[in-house]
């Protein structure tokens, strides 16, 4: 059977993910009684995570890398290491280089869903492609999108494979 984890998607947990961990205890609780399927609550800024080597076929972060403390090309490495050889990473997050927001942000003009003191790192494009080839991921897709519903949250999406040690 293979193996998704879900990381940090407590409140909108994949649907195909057979585990998640999630730093909030009732996501974690509500994923195990929906699902029945395995839910770790722990904090993602402690290294290392929980589980063993090359355990997931598939491993989500869906806009969580960048709320976390930890430094993020560390937890990478350590996503990379919990991810089997030629398993897949799926990425999302917040494209900070979005020209409206940097033009909203440089003028003090937040949009109210730019959570701001929520965010740890500001992510950009060009830096997560480079911190996933670092960290042992191939980048297989990347897409910059704009949803309809905010059009001034836009995302950088990516979907790597981790690819073999040397």
């Amino acid at each position: 059977m293979r193996k998704v984890l879900d990381v940090g998607g407590g409140a909108k947990p994949k649907k195909d993910a057979t585990h998640l961990i999630d730093i909030d205890p009732n996501y974690c609780k509500r994923f195990k009684k929906t699902t029945g399927r395995e839910a770790v609550c722990y904090d993602l800024n402690k290294l290392p995570l929980p589980f063993k080597d090359e355990t997931f076929d598939k491993i989500y972060l869906d806009m969580v890398l960048e709320h976390l403390e930890v430094n993020s090309f560390a937890f990478l490495k350590e996503i990379n290491r919990i991810t089997k050889t030629h398993g897949k990473l799926y990425i999302n997050c917040p494209n900070s280089l979005f020209l409206p927001k940097r033009i909203m942000f440089l003028f003090g003009n937040l949009h109210k869903t730019f959570h701001w003191h929520h965010r740890k790192h500001f992510l950009f494009p060009t830096t997560m492609m480079y911190m996933l080839f670092d960290t042992g991921f191939h980048v297989k897709r990347k897409y910059f999108l704009m949803p309809f519903k905010n059009l001034l949250m836009p995302t950088s999406k990516f979907i790597a494979r981790k690819f073999p040690s040397h």
